[in-house]
């Protein structure tokens, strides 16, 4: 694995802000080594762009690539409270700051695409499945569960196609995910039956 300065993390990491965007950019880096390292081909989504951060920081780790870089959003908040959120926590932004943040951050000029709509409607769904028939990185970022459960949801035909061609070709049919640790764990028990 390539080196990452830890020391600089483990001195840091109490400060919140810091800890929590260089804690993502670690992991983002250790998963997108593993898929450089697998040759693991498809495509990159995340849900839950706000202003674009997760997408930047994503395109510059992998450098030029042929990988489409997609994002979904409300742009609009949060739809509804959690026990640490209110609705419309996360509405400072908006779909044209994102995409010009994106599009002004993106060195390499990497294809990426924002798709604006809630989880549960059926255009949004439908236009992330125009977008690729392939994953390789699922980025939630959603900030509440509902939401989250609605992500899960459209990227179940992802997972399945992933199973089908392991099945065919006898080999690791991977998709790596970015988040809490707990999505793993979710998404094991929510699709156990496709693993």
């Amino acid at each position: 694995m390539p080196l990452t300065n830890h020391k600089f993390y483990n001195l840091n990491k109490n400060i919140p802000e810091i800890e929590h965007q260089v804690g993502r950019y670690l992991n983002y880096k250790r998963i997108i080594y593993e898929i450089k390292k697998y040759n693991i081909k498809g495509d990159i989504l995340e849900f839950g762009v706000w202003q674009g951060l997760s997408l930047i920081i994503i395109n510059s780790i992998f450098g030029k690539t042929d990988r489409k870089f997609i994002g979904a959003d409300s742009f609009e908040g949060l739809p509804e409270n959690s026990t640490i959120w209110t609705k419309g926590s996360f509405n400072n932004t908006s779909y044209n700051l994102a995409f010009k943040n994106i599009e002004n951050n993106f060195p390499n000029k990497n294809k990426f695409k924002l798709i604006r709509g809630w989880f549960n409607q059926k255009s949004t769904c439908d236009n992330i499945y125009s977008e690729t028939n392939n994953l390789c990185l699922i980025h939630f970022d959603a900030d509440l569960g509902s939401s989250t459960t609605h992500a899960l949801n459209i990227i179940e035909p992802y997972l399945k196609n992933r199973r089908r061609r392991r099945k065919k070709r006898g080999g690791v049919g991977r998709i790596l995910f970015t988040s809490f640790l707990m999505i793993g764990v979710v998404i094991q028990m929510r699709f156990r039956t496709l693993f």
